[in-house]
């Protein structure tokens, strides 16, 4: 099964997302749009994993002591992946409190144990809004992400991490959750 593991941001934050980026869904229609309920920080992305490797994750995330409690994380800017005229996905950016990069480095590390490699590139954490799949005029679509800046869109507490099985759909993934940890248990 496909596995990764993120963090869900909470329905306020959806709220307010929603509101952000409903002027670039209006003006750029042709866009292929994440439903809000697939919207989602991902910590790691696992790929195909089998139930035996499903199972040991779960219960090595379950059973350690995780370095972090609850904090606030604050979505704010949009942008993009790709070159000038090559953009690929427009997302939301992510704080990077301390809270999230302890996360992601304990993650990592629970995961390496697991033998699954360290990613090799630089945490980015953001949200997916859309994904691009046909040319449009990216210069246009760059000047309004410019626009909109570094400027707060939504702040929410982070109080848990979850596993999530990606099933691929001709209509798009359907996510389910495997697994909820809590930063506070102990």
């Amino acid at each position: 099964m496909r596995v990764f593991i993120g963090i869900q941001p909470d329905g306020e934050a959806h709220r307010k997302l929603e509101s952000a980026s409903a002027p670039l869904r209006r003006d750029f229609p042709g866009l292929r749009w994440v439903p809000a309920k697939n919207r989602h920080l991902t910590l790691k992305f696992l790929g195909e994993q089998t139930q035996e490797e499903v199972t040991e994750l779960r219960m090595t995330l379950s059973g350690k002591p995780i370095p972090v409690k609850d904090f606030p994380l604050t979505i704010q800017g949009l942008g993009g992946f790709g070159g000038k005229d090559t953009l690929r996905v427009l997302w939301a950016g992510v704080s990077t409190p301390p809270g999230l990069i302890t996360l992601h480095d304990w993650l990592e590390t629970q995961l390496d144990r697991l033998g699954v490699r360290r990613d090799p590139r630089p945490f980015h954490p953001h949200i997916t809004l859309a994904r691009i799949d046909q040319p449009l005029n990216t210069a246009s679509l760059h000047k309004r992400l410019d626009a909109c800046g570094n400027s707060v869109i939504a702040t929410f507490a982070v109080s848990r991490f979850l596993v999530f099985r990606s099933r691929l759909t001709p209509d798009g993934p359907i996510y389910s959750i495997l697994e909820e940890t809590h930063l506070n248990h102990t």
